[in-house]
């Protein structure tokens, strides 16, 4: 899709709110993940988790971005699961893990 396909699905708020709920479910999964030896990545993905979870509509603008950018062809028939697998895809990004925090 082009640039302008894409912000009207952006602009879907029905899209909108499945990218949402995906943030979330995202988030809880994130919240109860063992710790481990990278505490830089572990520390961010956690603090993000942390604010989807008591803010969600905060993030859901940026999630639904980084979502339709991802690299699928999305649509707003477009399956949860892919939904979930481009937030999962897109997080360490919106919780601003670098490189440099991987190593």
């Amino acid at each position: 899709m082009g640039f302008k396909e894409d912000d009207v699905l952006a602009q879907d708020a029905e899209f909108q709110s499945r990218v949402k709920q995906a943030s979330i479910r995202a988030a809880t999964e994130i919240s109860s993940e063992a710790e481990t030896t990278k505490n830089v990545v572990d520390s961010k993905r956690n603090t993000l988790a942390k604010n989807v979870l008591n803010d969600a509509n905060a993030y859901m603008v940026r999630f639904t971005h980084a979502v339709i950018q991802s690299g699928t062809a999305f649509t707003t028939a477009s399956p949860d699961a892919d939904i979930f697998n481009a937030v999962s895809a897109v997080w360490n990004g919106i919780a601003g893990v670098t490189t440099a925090d991987k190593t």
